[in-house]
């Protein structure tokens, strides 16, 4: 079961004393996260020589739970570098939680990749891939081929 969760996503958080698989799904939820409906996989568009350069700056987004109705939002910076600073609050009946992240990023035509490094000041390492829409100076669009779940951010104006 454990080569089955690390193919199909798991965290590796450094503890104190050892390191500590931490899978974030049950084994059953992983089996029916993937799916070869979602608008990652269905997207055939060509892909245009899309420009990392693009992606680059600060962008703010928020998603809602369309089954829980949590909401989520973010503000994540893009560095030149690669490199990659998200923090983000979730919105749920409790009070809300904020946790930052930091990692690295690439585009690479339709494929949009953060290998995430640290969560709230404490090593992890896990990767999300998803499929790039669309970018354009003020909003960037991308589908989790994980998840299946769709994103749309807008650049934040200085």
């Amino acid at each position: 079961m454990i080569g089955k969760l690390l193919s199909h996503g798991v965290a590796f958080v450094a503890g104190a004393v050892a390191p500590v698989v931490v899978a974030w799904l049950a084994f059953s939820d992983v089996l029916d996260e993937f799916s070869l409906r979602s608008a990652a996989y269905l997207d055939r568009a060509p892909c245009d020589a899309l420009e990392s350069d693009a992606a680059v700056g600060a962008w703010r987004g928020e998603h809602v739970d369309g089954v829980s109705s949590v909401r989520r939002d973010w503000e994540i910076e893009r560095f030149e570098d690669g490199t990659y600073r998200l923090e983000f609050a979730v919105h749920d009946d409790n009070p809300p939680r904020a946790s930052v992240e930091r990692g690295y990023w690439a585009v690479d035509g339709c494929l949009y990749t953060t290998l995430v490094m640290e969560i709230d000041g404490e090593p992890a390492l896990y990767q999300e891939v998803y499929r790039l829409h669309e970018i354009d100076p003020l909003s960037m669009a991308y589908t989790n081929f994980r998840t299946g779940t769709t994103y749309r951010v807008h650049r934040l104006l200085e």
